[in-house]
């Protein structure tokens, strides 16, 4: 790796903390690309040629030249809007977490038994169908009813119903973030630390859901009422959208970086829009995504235990740790850094943590690391709807317990 630059200058420059940060950054890109080519040069090769069309001119069309083959090969499935490689290595996951998740719970540790207990209530949707709308019904009642789909909120629900209540709830037992979204992040100047990331947020209702709602439980239909409370909705949903930063300031970190504390917070906050898209997959796709992604520690588990390369950790690992042994030895040749910053460089170098494959907790048998981290969660197969609540609840208290937590730069 030759990155000597010769310079015909007498005088050296010292490097700004953002070059020293950008080298390293260099640095850590390049690990991951000789990380991926040790990985897969064998099959990515093949891969590459395979997804060509030689017979396109690549001076004519190099897309075509370049991609022919993979388009010729696939087509976009009508479950998904896109179709690319990603795609298809998702699937492959899945394939395998549905296999390891519907293997007999007996003999496993208690990660793994909650795991396959939570899988098996998501997959059996004839229950779930039985069940219909009864668990959301509950859940409106515990939360304070929706007035579009009570008739008698006004008089039952009203003069008890507190936005300062309904809130913190929302946020604590449900990990739902409404009109304002906060989260417990790190700090993104003062990584060591936690804070409450606030950002601009806006509700979404549908109409036809509050109708559904409202059928189910036998309420008088009234759809004037439901478009009139419904269009006010929308109002608000436009005043927020009108209050949104424009896009280019959202990808700017500095211009979203606005830390104040709790009393500064209540005097004056900005308001955002969030979107989000869903598509109709199979069920058994869409319940292993969900596990995996609610409790990956645990699936991650399993998935490697069926199909991660033994070795393959061990020699990332050492790959990384030569590349960075030479990028030090390499400081020493460059001719216009001086030597402080040649020092704070080696010290990036030295401070980067590599995080490759899994923590190697969870397959320790004897560490009880992996059990404890689901040991507050209790499942029942019979019902998947409260399932989701326990880990929504799950997720808000494990995010807030993080804020007065230093953060584990090792994970």
């Amino acid at each position: 790796m030759d990155i000597v630059e010769k310079s015909t200058k007498s005088a050296k420059k010292s490097w700004s903390f953002v070059e020293i940060a950008l080298t390293v950054l260099l640095l850590l890109m390049t690990c991951a690309v000789v990380a991926l080519v040790v990985l897969y040069t064998s099959q990515g090769a093949a891969r590459i040629i395979q997804n060509m069309d030689p017979s396109a001119s690549p001076c004519e069309d190099f897309y075509r030249y370049a991609c022919g083959g993979w388009l010729n090969r696939h087509i976009i499935p009508e479950t998904s809007s896109r179709y690319s490689i990603i795609d298809i290595l998702s699937d492959e996951l899945e394939i395998i977490l549905k296999g390891v998740l519907e293997m007999p719970v007996d003999g496993n540790r208690e990660a793994f038994r909650k795991a396959k207990q939570l899988y098996k209530s998501c997959i059996n949707g004839s229950l779930i169908e039985e069940r219909d709308s009864e668990p959301l019904l509950n859940l409106l009642d515990e939360i304070g009813g929706w007035p579009v789909a009570t008739s008698d909120w006004g008089t039952t629900k009203e003069p008890d119903w507190s936005l300062e209540t309904i809130l913190p709830q929302l946020n604590a037992h449900y990990n739902k973030r409404v009109i304002v979204e906060m989260f417990v992040w790190t700090d993104d100047r003062n990584s060591s630390k936690h804070i409450i990331h606030v950002r601009e947020a806006y509700l979404q209702f549908m109409i036809i859901i509050a109708k559904m709602i409202r059928e189910d439980r036998n309420v008088t239909k009234n759809d004037t009422f439901v478009k009139e409370e419904m269009t006010k909705v929308l109002e608000l949903e436009i005043d927020l959208a009108n209050a949104t930063a424009p896009p280019e300031e959202r990808h700017d970190i500095t211009k979203l970086y606005n830390r104040m504390t709790l009393p500064e917070l209540q005097v004056k906050f900005d308001l955002n829009a969030l979107s989000g898209t869903s598509m109709e997959e199979a069920r058994w796709r869409e319940c292993a995504s969900y596990i995996n992604s609610n409790m990956e520690n645990a699936v991650g588990a399993l998935y490697v235990r069926e199909a991660f390369a033994g070795e393959s950790k061990r020699m990332v690992k050492d790959l990384i740790d030569k590349i960075r042994e030479v990028f030090i030895e390499t400081l020493d040749e460059l001719e216009w850094m001086d030597a402080a910053s040649k020092q704070k460089a080696q010290g990036k170098a030295l401070a980067i943590k590599e995080q490759i494959g899994y923590p190697d907790y969870i397959l320790e048998e004897d560490n009880p690391r992996l059990d404890q981290e689901y040991e507050h969660l209790n499942f029942s197969e019979n019902k998947y709807f409260e399932n989701v609540l326990e880990n929504l609840k799950a997720a808000a208290q494990k995010d807030l317990k993080k804020l007065r937590e230093q953060v584990n730069q090792d994970v």
